[in-house]
């Protein structure tokens, strides 16, 4: 089950374009996906989810924002019909690569015969490529990873300008 606190913004600790790292009055530090829940200003009360935090997990100590509560809606249209968190007061629309111009050429890539395997869990490609390299010790894998478990991009340090 969540846990969640309402808490107030003591201090901006960096930004850029989509992500706000935040102090908050309890010392403790919160990140807000500004896609999702909009600018948040010093004296804004927000909702974070405290969960990954009191679990131990790997957060690094930072509470999720879930809400800013100086405002009463927000309305920031997604970018297709394609539903993220579905069936969760979280969802969102965000759309998929067929769905804008521009993002994939027609027709579908051809992937030359290349065998594929589909995993339910990311802890699933260890076993998958040792039994592969069993069978054939010149095979070579790749792995994708969806979205599912996936840091937002724009938390991503490769995603911060060099300095």
């Amino acid at each position: 089950m969540p846990s969640f606190h309402t808490l107030t913004v003591v201090e901006e600790l960096g930004s850029r374009p989509g992500l706000q790292r935040l102090l908050l009055n309890d010392h403790s530090r919160a990140f807000a996906l500004t896609q999702l829940v909009g600018d948040i200003n010093v004296g804004d009360e927000v909702v974070v989810n405290t969960t990954a935090v009191d679990l131990g997990l790997g957060t690094g100590g930072w509470h999720v924002v879930q809400w800013n509560l100086a405002r009463r809606e927000l309305l920031r249209p997604g970018a297709g019909h394609i539903m993220k968190l579905r069936y969760t007061g979280s969802q969102l629309d965000t759309g998929a690569a067929e769905e804008v111009d521009g993002l994939i050429s027609a027709g579908i890539p051809d992937l030359g015969g290349t065998p594929v395997l589909v995993g339910s869990l990311h802890s699933q490609v260890g076993v998958a490529a040792a039994v592969l390299h069993h069978l054939d010790p010149s095979v070579r894998v790749s792995y994708v990873m969806t979205d599912g478990a996936a840091l937002p991009l724009v938390m991503s340090r490769c995603s911060e300008p060099a300095s």
